[in-house]
């Protein structure tokens, strides 16, 4: 008699049910800090409870995906933090930030603050920005600024910046643009988490006009494989799944499917077809 491992059909179940409903992802959920996709609101939907507070009465509008968050360019339009998180302040360890950003065309764009976690004009904290709008820059307390990239308006980028040990590094739809060597820990910066301008303490303001959308931080580094699938060829793929009307019956149904199968295949294994045959052929 053959005897079947118990675990393999909730595996062969589970990977039945990615392979035909698209439902198999990358584990987003694991170390991530704070996530905003905007559908509508500010809300935190890693679980934190790391809610945004709008300022200046900002919309949203068709984003990357679902809603996104639009800022009118204006220094009176942004979301914040209403405390200051220590856990954004990074320290030593890994980090990951993504934004998803769509910049309005107009005729003069300077610099456009994505997000930050800054004081002043130079820190302590950090900040991810589009100096004179000609490339990205990610800088740090440390005095690390990575730059590189070109901006560019109406379409949207997915732009990202980690620390992975010693090495920081900012990538643009997927590729990666420039990698620097840290120098020591991020000074803690005592201001907020902010999007869509540069803090209270820099009057330059350098506010974002267009939209941001699946804003995320974890306190890790992603890996190559995970920021090519946030990209997905341009794409995208949201960092976690969009509540969907009951996936749960669907999933059952291809389960219990499954399962019928295979006690139908067990039954008439021990069931005899003709008299004295007791197994298959």
């Amino acid at each position: 008699m053959i005897a079947f491992a118990r675990p393999a059909f909730p595996l062969a179940c589970l990977f039945l049910v990615c392979f035909l409903t698209g439902q198999c992802r990358a584990d987003f959920q694991t170390g991530l800090l704070a996530y905003y996709p905007f559908n509508g609101n500010t809300l935190d939907y890693s679980g934190n409870g790391r809610d945004l507070m709008l300022v200046g009465n900002p919309g949203f509008a068709l984003g990357m995906f679902g809603q996104a968050l639009v800022l009118d360019g204006t220094a009176n339009q942004y979301a914040i933090r209403p405390v200051s998180d220590s856990v954004f302040d990074f320290g030593s360890g890994d980090f990951t930030v993504q934004a998803w950003v769509n910049f309005n065309p107009r005729s003069s764009i300077g610099e456009q603050t994505i997000i930050e976690k800054l004081t002043g004009t130079g820190g302590p904290g950090w900040s991810l920005t589009t100096p004179s709008f000609t490339h990205y820059q990610f800088f740090d307390s440390t005095a690390v600024a990575l730059n590189g990239g070109s901006p560019t308006t109406g379409v949207w980028l997915d732009v990202i910046v980690e620390r992975s040990g010693n090495l920081e590094s900012l990538f643009v739809d997927g590729n990666l643009v420039v990698s620097k060597p840290t120098i020591g820990a991020l000074l803690a910066s005592p201001n907020p988490l902010l999007i869509g301008r540069r803090n209270l303490g820099d009057p330059r303001n350098f506010a974002m006009d267009g939209a941001v959308d699946d804003v995320a931080i974890w306190d890790r580094a992603l890996t190559a494989n995970e920021i090519a699938t946030l990209w997905n060829g341009g794409q995208g793929t949201p960092v976690l799944a969009p509540p969907s009307p009951a996936p749960a019956p669907a999933s059952l149904t291809l389960c219990v499917i499954g399962l019928a199968i295979l006690a139908g295949y067990g039954w008439l294994r021990r069931t005899p077809l003709i008299a004295g045959r007791t197994t298959l052929a």
